[in-house]
């Protein structure tokens, strides 16, 4: 289950991203949805193609996933939006920035004490689903003795 949360995290992470870039449009369109599912495939495999390779070692293998994340993944949006919008408010913005900068860097710290667990498990992907502004796109982690759906 553990292994499962691995990449549970990633797919969210992931599909976060592809979520909150949707919704710039003002409606969902055929070309957003085509954007979205490539967004997310894409990040999920390069960081699953990292994470099986077993000549990357382990700081070599956090910094590349990083790489393929930090791009993708909103983590100053992730921090704001767990605050909340009330307590977002109340805090100056020097809180603010560093509020950001722990909450990332406590989450990628979380993300990487787990991922020696990582037992080549698969992703499964569904078609990116609109609802109103947004798209959501549901993962399934295959696992030899479980599957997980996102």
């Amino acid at each position: 289950m553990i292994r499962s949360l691995i990449l549970s995290m990633l797919c969210l992470l992931a599909l976060g991203h592809a979520c909150v870039h949707a919704a710039d449009d003002p409606a969902p369109s055929a070309d957003r949805k085509g954007v979205v599912a490539s967004l997310v495939r894409t990040t999920i495999n390069q960081v699953l193609y990292v994470l099986k390779s077993k000549e990357i070692p382990g700081e070599s293998r956090r910094e590349r996933i990083m790489k393929i994340i930090d791009p993708v993944v909103d983590f100053s949006l992730m921090a704001k939006l767990s605050l909340g919008k009330k307590q977002w408010k109340k805090t100056s913005t020097e809180q603010r920035k560093t509020f950001q900068e722990l909450y990332a860097q406590s989450l990628k710290d979380s993300y990487f004490e787990k991922v020696h667990l990582f037992k080549q498990q698969e992703v499964e992907f569904s078609e990116p689903v609109a609802n109103k502004r947004k798209f959501s796109v549901l993962t399934t982690i295959v696992g030899r003795d479980e599957r997980l759906t996102v």
